[in-house]
């Protein structure tokens, strides 16, 4: 019987986002960046936003890859983003 906690954290920074996979199998954690990818900016009016929907696309896109990268279920997945940025979600 597989005992392993898998733990999916997102890292969002101002260039660029990072999917890391933390597993913990009881006793010991080890940490692996499954994927890396680029935050890009769109330009609206004379402002530059995050381009939140090639965002969304880009987690899938992880989450996705991380069904064929590990064993056991999925214990919980976290989002971190640049501190002064925010996106409020319904």
């Amino acid at each position: 019987m597989n005992m392993c906690k898998n733990f999916i954290a997102f890292d969002i920074g101002a260039s660029n986002g990072r999917c890391v996979i933390g597993k913990f199998d009881g006793e010991i954690l080890s940490l692996d960046i499954l994927n890396r990818f680029d935050n890009g900016y769109i330009r609206v009016g004379d402002h530059l936003h995050w381009d939140i929907l090639g965002l969304f696309e880009k987690v899938k896109q992880s989450l996705r890859k991380i069904t064929h990268e590990i064993e056991g279920e999925i214990a919980s997945i976290g989002v971190d983003t640049w501190g002064v940025d925010f996106g409020l979600l319904d």
